[in-house]
């Protein structure tokens, strides 16, 4: 057992040692990339905002999505950008959605909230993810009156 360690230790050492370097210098090259680009771009994200009761809009690609309602009505949303974008960013500039694309009425299950922010702010999380969505009421036809 010792031999078996002692092989699997120092057996080719010098390769494994250069191969351990090569490492380390990778992953120090990598880091310092990253870390440069986003210094460039000015992209630091380490400012937090939260917004609570964030209205939920029903969209919908087919048409008209009025009478549709979703329960909740409003959402939490948590942001994350740069601290200059976070000190701007008003309530008003913060969104949230529902698309009824794929919505089947017969399951009716929750769909996800889709959140939309202002560049250089990113939404890290919504609460809660998914509303169930209500469709409007039939409207009641009116019965024509009879032909003389």
């Amino acid at each position: 057992m010792i031999r078996f360690a002692k092989n699997l230790l120092f057996q080719d050492l010098p390769l494994k040692l250069v191969s351990l370097a090569l490492a380390i210098a990778l992953w120090a090259v990598v880091a310092f990339l990253i870390e440069k680009g986003k210094r460039e771009r000015g992209v630091t994200m380490d400012s937090n905002k939260q917004f609570q009761g964030v209205t939920v809009a029903v969209v919908s690609p087919f048409g008209d999505a009025t009478g549709y309602r979703v329960q909740p009505e409003v959402v939490t949303v948590f942001i994350q950008g740069t601290p200059e974008a976070i000190e701007k960013l008003q309530p008003a500039s913060v969104q949230a959605q529902v698309d009824l694309s794929y919505w089947d009425s017969r399951q009716n299950l929750p769909l996800p909230v889709r959140v939309i922010v202002p560049a250089g702010t990113a939404a890290v999380r919504v609460s809660p993810d998914e509303v169930r969505v209500i469709p409007p009421e039939p409207q009641a036809s009116e019965p024509s009156a009879p032909a003389p």
